[in-house]
């Protein structure tokens, strides 16, 4: 993967061109995760698409998007946090905000249109013209999409960001930070409060600056001690299921550490399959709540599908490999100007 090309995706990694080769290898563990979080957030929409038929297995999604968070934050501590902050909002708005806009067109005018209501939130008190900016403030026209607004308020506020590494006020802020979004920012339940989501997931973005700053100091013990993280990885996500929101949580968040770690060790295996996921992260983010909504259609037309691991593993694997595709045809037909609608 050509991580010096000038790509951004939701993780807010824009890779200039004057990237070293040393800067593309210390990120390839990051890239793994990304790679990770892509197909696990597929699969997440594509297994709740089968809610309706009762479950032969036990699997928890909760707060799997934890991975495109902790990466959005060491790629930015590694590649963007001392870029001028003008420059730096420009060019999100131009690879996130624009294709955001773009992608989410259609299913905002399925529910301006009145073809669809949403099944948890009381639309019907704005006005016609409140609607379509409702839903983009919000992303709650299409599943995943409520990840971007959250994610841009996070950015918006690099300057504290910034503040906080100049003066290394990690172990202030990250406590901090952890401990509110336990308590006064949970994250909301149908993800309809941007600002509270980013103050939710305010302290795995900063997880992901401190694991970049303190790159060096981490990785020779994650490198000695992935064997116990990735027991501890299977046996936490085994018995997340049966754990509350409340304790979930935290526990997500050591499997994430336990993640990071194993991929630390992983990092120097490459694969194209790593590659083209990671690279094409964010368009797949972007595109895939469309075709796993076809899942729903189908269902209200009578055609079930039995909701095994199977079944969803082979759904995810197609719905990736359609989301691919497409992305690679708009990017042999646009060239450069398809980040203006996928992200890449």
């Amino acid at each position: 993967m050509d991580l010096a090309a000038a790509s951004a995706d939701g993780t807010g990694a824009t890779v200039q061109h004057s990237a070293t080769h040393h800067k593309r290898e210390l990120i390839y563990s990051i890239q793994q995760i990304r790679a990770a979080a892509a197909f696990m957030v597929v699969l997440t929409h594509v297994w709740g698409a089968l809610h309706s038929v009762p479950r032969t297995v036990t699997i928890d999604f909760r707060e799997i998007n934890i991975g495109f968070t902790f990466a959005a934050g060491y790629l930015f501590h590694a590649l963007s946090l001392n870029r001028p902050y003008r420059t730096f909002l420009e060019g999100r708005v131009r690879n996130v905000v624009i294709p955001y806009l773009i992608v989410s067109a259609p299913a905002v005018a399925v529910y301006a249109f009145g073809h669809k209501t949403h099944p948890h939130v009381d639309l019907s008190q704005l006005a016609a013209w409140q609607l379509p900016l409702y839903l983009y403030a919000t992303g709650l026209h299409l599943g995943p999409l409520w990840f971007v607004p959250m994610i841009m308020i996070i950015y918006a506020a690099t300057p504290l960001l910034r503040l906080i590494d100049r003066h290394n006020a990690y172990w202030l802020a990250l406590p901090l930070a952890l401990v509110g979004s336990m308590t006064l920012f949970e994250r909301p339940e149908f993800n309809e409060m941007p600002p509270v989501a980013a103050a939710h997931y305010v302290p795995i973005f900063l997880f992901g600056m401190v694991a970049s700053r303190y790159r060096l100091q981490i990785e020779p013990v994650a490198r000695r001690l992935w064997p116990l993280a990735l027991v501890l990885l299977i046996g936490l996500w085994s018995l997340s299921a049966w754990l509350d929101d409340h304790t979930q949580w935290p526990v997500k968040i050591v499997m994430l550490g336990c993640m990071h770690a194993v991929t630390v060790r992983t990092q120097a295996l490459r694969s194209v399959v790593i590659d083209v996921l990671a690279k094409y992260s964010f368009g797949i983010f972007f595109l895939h709540g469309y075709f796993a909504s076809v899942l729903r259609v189908l269902e209200g037309k009578g055609v079930v599908i039995d909701a095994t691991l199977l079944n969803a593993l082979l759904i995810s694997l197609l719905v990736v490999g359609i989301c691919v595709a497409v992305i690679a045809v708009l990017r042999t037909v646009m060239r450069s100007k398809s980040r203006y609608i996928v992200g890449v």
